[in-house]
């Protein structure tokens, strides 16, 4: 991974170190309790964001120093991705759970 870094996007809220940044995403991928961190790196984090499994490693453990501007911009889109995912299976649960609701409360009349 170069340590070259292009002009980039600024990110919005608080500025951050670019692999600062990266390994913060990083922490949305869930971890199960007993998956070793290498494990993690390799099985679900590289792939979710699209780098090789030495490059997550790199990156988790602060062995590079900055990143390239269009690495970072893709992890926050893969991200930016995951989080919109995540917010229409909480309203699909919410509409799922209502639903339920209203059955059960008919079926006792």
């Amino acid at each position: 991974m170069s340590r070259i870094r292009e002009n980039s996007s600024p990110s919005k809220g608080t500025k951050m170190n670019a692999v600062a940044e990266a390994k913060s995403a990083f922490r949305w991928i869930p971890r199960g309790a007993d998956q070793p961190k290498l494990n993690w790196l390799r099985e679900s984090v590289a792939p979710f964001f699209g780098l090789t499994f030495s490059q997550a490693k790199k990156i988790e453990y602060g062995e590079v120093k900055d990143l390239r501007a269009s690495r970072l911009d893709y992890i926050r889109e893969k991200l930016k991705q995951g989080q919109e995912r995540a917010v229409k299976r909480g309203e699909r649960t919410h509409d799922i759970k209502e639903r339920l609701a209203y059955l059960r409360s008919t079926q006792g009349s």
